[in-house]
């Protein structure tokens, strides 16, 4: 049985593109690719706000991006889908301009976006990923998911409560948060692993 990852909601650049949480990311994302490795996993789909701003990316975001997250996803050979979110788009109506064909597009073989409805079978399960759905393509969204299947099944509201307690597991450990270091500082670690949700 094929094992797929399912990240989201990122959101690289948050809190004004902060240092802290840009590092906290770099060792989320070690600990994430230490477990697709452990459990021989290569697949991945990133379900959308890969970045936080719509306007904008900071190069030291797009650095951390980069390194620790599309280049740690090209050098294993992860087959990768990434959705574009919310986050990801310049305009609220149309995805037409967005960080992720900007950025990504045609640079990491193993990356595709998913820019519109998009249906793949995996073990003879079928699946269709959606972007951000907007004005502009709103019509050919619901579409796809009138025509193409007989039920879906949503992400269970738990699946974000177990991230969030293995994001807390990697983010807390001796090394980050030593017997005399401040309350603030698990408090931090706590914002940084809930922002995603």
């Amino acid at each position: 049985m094929t094992k797929i990852a399912l990240i989201t909601d990122t959101h690289l650049g948050v809190r004004n593109d902060s240092p802290v949480f840009l590092e906290n990311f770099r060792k989320s994302a070690k600990f994430f690719f230490d477990y697709l490795d452990t459990h021989e996993i290569d697949r991945m789909i990133h379900l959308g706000d890969l970045y936080d701003r719509r306007k904008y990316i900071n190069f030291a975001t797009a650095k951390t991006c980069r390194e620790a997250f599309l280049e740690e996803s090209q050098n294993r050979r992860i087959s990768c889908y990434v959705m574009p979110g919310n986050h990801d788009v310049m305009f609220k109506d149309t995805n037409s301009v967005n960080a992720l064909d900007e950025l990504l597009q045609g640079r990491y073989p193993y990356i595709g976006i998913v820019s519109i409805p998009y249906e793949t079978i995996v073990d003879e399960c079928k699946i269709i990923m959606m972007p951000w759905i907007t004005k502009d393509n709103y019509d050919e969204c619901m579409e796809a998911i009138k025509n193409r299947f007989k039920k879906i099944t949503p992400i269970e509201e738990n699946a974000h409560v177990h991230m969030l307690c293995n994001l807390l597991e990697c983010l807390l450990t001796p090394q980050n948060t030593p017997p005399d270091c401040p309350k603030e500082l698990y408090e931090l670690y706590f914002v940084f692993a809930k922002t995603p949700l």
